[in-house]
């Protein structure tokens, strides 16, 4: 039988702590336990957790957290969970009754090493803000190196098999020199946190399912660790218009990163993740040869530009086959033009 931990973070969370464990408790399939490593709350989040594992239906260990920051906290928790499978759990949430059982249904069902599914944006009082995040728009699974490269697996809507995380070279699980290794984040530009390690190693050698599903509440109210998007539709594309160069050599210095602390765990990727960084150097080179040239040089860079598209190149592709996308072309064709502000 396949057993299930949830592992959670707390640091000063009883505001918002008894609900999410009470939406735990009320799950169609229990958990075989619930791990939490606490990080020196000093409001009543210890008295709360204290108090739920006397009347929850299933184990619940409490562990002194490292007081590292989140990510250390997370994974000490992971460390001493026993479940073939993990849920992360973020302090501030509401989970749907059937998310563990729709999840481990999804897991046995398509043989997925990790599922992500939808979930429901709403404010502090769990009222909906009108949009999901993440938003998975239908329900796909891919295999290893298949699927957007940048995408982040948010860990609150992740469940994913322990045994992504077995024999890395270093030996079972995340032991410290992989753990201190790991690179920094595309998205933070510091080390990676506990959701965005897994979500790498499952990309690189793990089966992922997206849930189109909500199965959870994420609660934004202002003091979370980690927010859904603030900026969205006309807005996000308008913001992408502005970026340049220096940016796209920092997404290829992250892809670089990533290929080589895998390689350094024991995973390998068979050099994608270094052609990939150059994809994105050749980006950044096109921008900078760009800026501050004649009308010419920009059309001709242009034309280069639509050419490698229409030449099979696949830099374009789309992103859910490691492609920058038909809105990158549009984006590059454009400012190779009219000039770059990077």
């Amino acid at each position: 039988m396949t057993t299930l931990s949830v592992v959670m973070a707390t640091f000063r969370g009883a505001r918002w702590l008894p609900e999410q464990l009470a939406s735990i408790a009320r799950q169609t399939r229990r958990p075989d336990e619930l791990v939490v490593s606490d990080d020196g709350s000093d409001d009543a989040t210890p008295a709360v957790l204290a108090d739920f594992a006397r009347w929850a239906p299933f184990p619940v260990r409490i562990l002194d957290g490292p007081r590292a920051g989140l990510a250390d906290n997370f994974r000490h928790a992971l460390e001493a969970s026993r479940g073939d499978v993990i849920a992360w759990s973020d302090q501030d949430d509401i989970w749907l009754p059937a998310k563990l059982e729709r999840c481990l249904d999804t897991l046995a069902g398509t043989g997925a090493d990790l599922v992500h599914h939808a979930a429901r944006v709403v404010d502090a009082d769990a009222e909906s803000l009108g949009f999901n995040h993440p938003d998975p728009r239908r329900t796909i699974c891919l295999d290893p190196l298949q699927g957007d490269p940048w995408h982040v697996a948010s860990g609150f809507a992740t469940v994913f098999r322990r045994r992504l995380l077995d024999d890395l070279r270093h030996g079972r699980g995340l032991d410290r020199v992989a753990w201190d290794t790991r690179p920094n984040s595309h998205q933070t530009l510091r080390a990676m946190h506990h959701d965005h390690v897994v979500a790498l190693i499952a990309f690189a050698r793990g089966r992922r399912c997206e849930l189109a599903e909500e199965l959870a509440l994420y609660r934004q109210h202002g003091a979370n660790a980690a927010g859904a998007p603030t900026v969205r539709g006309a807005a996000a594309w308008w913001g992408a218009l502005s970026i340049g160069a220096d940016e796209f050599a920092i997404r290829a210095d992250a892809a670089r990163g990533y290929g080589v602390w895998l390689q350094s765990i024991g995973v390998s990727s068979g050099g994608y993740f270094e052609r990939l960084a150059r994809r994105w150097d050749r980006r950044a080179e096109t921008y900078r040869d760009t800026d501050g040239a004649t009308l010419g040089v920009r059309v001709t860079r242009g034309l280069g530009v639509l050419a490698r598209r229409a030449t099979g190149d696949h830099d374009y592709a789309a992103t859910d086959r490691g492609g920058m996308g038909v809105a990158a072309l549009a984006k590059d064709a454009l400012a190779t033009v009219i000039g770059t502000q990077a």
